[in-house]
């Protein structure tokens, strides 16, 4: 240990064999044994030839010869290898400490009953219990009844030796549900399970606005598609409709019956119109808008709902509002969350007689709208949360919680505010506020332009429709107006008839199945531009983005189907031809 020989230590102090910084203490020590007290410590000493240092444990005590005290005797025990082994497990243990309180997620052990052995600070965070009220209580209490026997299966199956994972639900202290994902190992077969415990509530609420989100972009691409094809009949029977109700010597039981028909059409197109409005993804963008229409076009797709629930609908609306410049598809979003939630809260709560009243009035330079219900109200110490993202007092499954958040968000858009009350007379109150804007020109183009009425003019018109209902009432209309109609089912042959002759009016159809409106359009600028400039298009998606970029770029007038057959009496005057 010295790497002395015996020779050569013989003699020599015991300090210079001692490393400096021990040299008073083990004199300390030996002086005390000197006095006849035993000692027992630990120190450093030097190897002479190599210069290391080692750690012994040192036993030293008195020497006695016939009573008297004449030195002391130690022996001295390398344990340079062990104290190292020992300082490597603490620093260790420390490190495995301190990674276990500082992870995010809950790190815990049960024992072989269940009952917690330790748990770490994101397990209260998570638990809401203190450390002191989890240790040694078992787990199943903190589980609902329904997810217990697969909990318990998971855990004998850990004691087993298996390692996996699962989803649970469970109660915090404060009774709130939460969502936790659970993966469990097993450091003691028989003895002791591991779970690292992880809070996945708002991942799972993302999931669930992601699936939801997804399900409204598929709605939106379904309806785009089914929209052109419900509209083409509802075209048909508004048109026949019309000209049904234009016969001067129409009996008058029958005219009740064509209004009928021709209103109900016109309804049907509402509701196909704000469905495709409603689903369709779009971006943002502030137009000339009408709060009172965003508002009966929102009521008229709950409307059926609302009915078979006994649900009356009461609008209180200032009609004199002005247009402001907002996005009418983000505020029907906010207007149909808040009537659904107030169709909901009805719903939930007994008796019969239920209202939703709706209001708007000018409020200064902005617009306040009211959405009130009969239900049971808005508890008071929620009422400053429920606009949190993922905050639902609903049942599990029936809703994200994400609702008022995303409301909220696009009422700040719109520089506005959004709050929610308790009136005096019970129920709830939402009310939304948005400044008036002054509308911009948007340079957007007009379906229709503003023109005077033909006349007596006499125009050859052509039209080309695939849809045999809307050519036949277009040409009985125009025919019966005194123009020259002819009709085509196919864009192809629409183009062959535009190449031997001349017309004054191109009526088409935006969706064909060989040639669509856009194609021919594209065609007919490219080699015959005398009458690409007399085209009016019709299409039953004016919704479509794209759509309405192209028809924009293309200065031409478009009749929505189902169209008035006013609209083309209008439109023909700008597809005359000229001289």
């Amino acid at each position: 240990m010295l790497g002395w020989q015996i020779a050569d230590v013989v003699g020599q102090a015991i300090a210079d064999n001692v490393s400096p910084g021990e040299r008073s203490h083990v004199a300390s020590r030996e002086d005390r044994a000197l006095s006849g007290e035993p000692q027992r410590y630990e120190t450093r000493i030097v190897n002479h030839l190599t210069g290391e240092e080692r750690d012994v444990a040192v036993s030293s005590g008195p020497f006695r010869m016939s009573g008297e005290i004449i030195g002391t005797v130690a022996t001295l025990r390398d344990i340079t290898d062990p104290k190292r082994a020992q300082d490597t497990l603490a620093r260790s243990e420390a490190r495995y400490r301190h990674l276990v309180e500082s992870a995010s997620d809950a790190i815990v052990t049960l024992d072989a009953n269940g009952r917690f052995t330790t748990v770490n600070h994101a397990a209260e965070n998570i638990s809401g219990y203190k450390r002191e009220e989890l240790v040694g209580q078992w787990f199943a209490p903190m589980l609902p009844d329904d997810d217990l026997p697969k909990a318990l299966a998971h855990f004998q199956q850990a004691l087993a030796g298996e390692t996996g994972l699962f989803e649970s639900q469970f109660y915090r202290k404060d009774g709130e549900v939460r969502t936790i994902s659970i993966t469990y190992s097993t450091p003691q077969k028989d003895e002791e399970v591991l779970c690292l415990i992880r809070d996945v509530t708002d991942q799972k609420m993302l999931q669930e606005q992601l699936i939801q989100s997804e399900k409204m972009s598929a709605i939106g691409q379904l309806v785009s598609g089914v929209a052109h094809e419900l509209n083409n009949p509802l075209a048909g029977i508004s048109a026949f409709a019309q000209l049904l109700l234009a016969e001067k010597r129409f009996p008058p039981d029958q005219r009740t019956a064509a209004e009928t028909i021709y209103s109900e059409a016109r309804r049907a197109s509402r509701i196909v119109q704000n469905l495709l409005t409603f689903a369709r993804q779009h971006k943002a963008e502030k137009v000339p808008t009408a709060v009172n229409q965003v508002l009966d076009d929102t009521l008229e797709l709950r409307g059926y709902e609302l009915r078979v629930r006994g649900i009356d609908i009461r609008r209180e609306y200032d009609d004199s509002l002005p247009d402001t410049m907002a996005d009418a598809h983000q505020l029907q979003q906010v207007f149909l969350n808040l009537i659904t939630n107030a169709e909901q809260a009805m719903e939930q709560r007994e008796g019969h007689h239920h209202r939703l009243t709706v209001r708007t009035r000018r409020n200064s330079d902005s617009i306040r709208i009211e959405v009130e219900d009969t239900g049971a109200g808005i508890p008071a110490n929620l009422i400053e949360r429920i606009f949190n993202p993922f905050f639902t007092t609903k049942p599990t499954g029936s809703g994200t919680g994400l609702g008022l958040s995303i409301s909220l968000g696009i009422v700040r858009e719109h520089e506005g505010r959004i709050w929610a009350e308790n009136p005096p007379q019970a129920g709830a109150r939402f009310v939304v506020e948005i400044p008036i804007t002054e509308p911009r020109l948007s340079g957007e183009h007009a379906s229709i332009a503003p023109a005077q009425p033909v006349g007596n003019d006499r125009l050859r018109v052509l039209v080309v429709d695939d849809e045999a209902s809307v050519r036949v009432s277009l040409q009985r209309y125009l025919a019966g107006k005194g123009h020259e109609v002819e009709t085509t089912a196919s864009g192809e042959d629409a183009l062959v008839r535009l190449k031997s002759s001349k017309y004054d009016a191109v009526i088409v159809d935006m969706r064909m199945p060989d040639l669509s409106g856009e194609q021919l359009f594209e065609r007919l600028r490219s080699n015959d531009p005398a009458h690409a400039e007399r085209v009016i298009f019709t299409t039953g998606d004016l919704v479509n983005d794209q759509m309405r970029r192209f028809l924009d770029g293309t200065g031409r007038p478009c009749v929505p189907k189902p169209f008035e057959f006013a609209s083309f009496d209008q439109a023909l005057p700008a597809a005359r031809r000229r001289a």
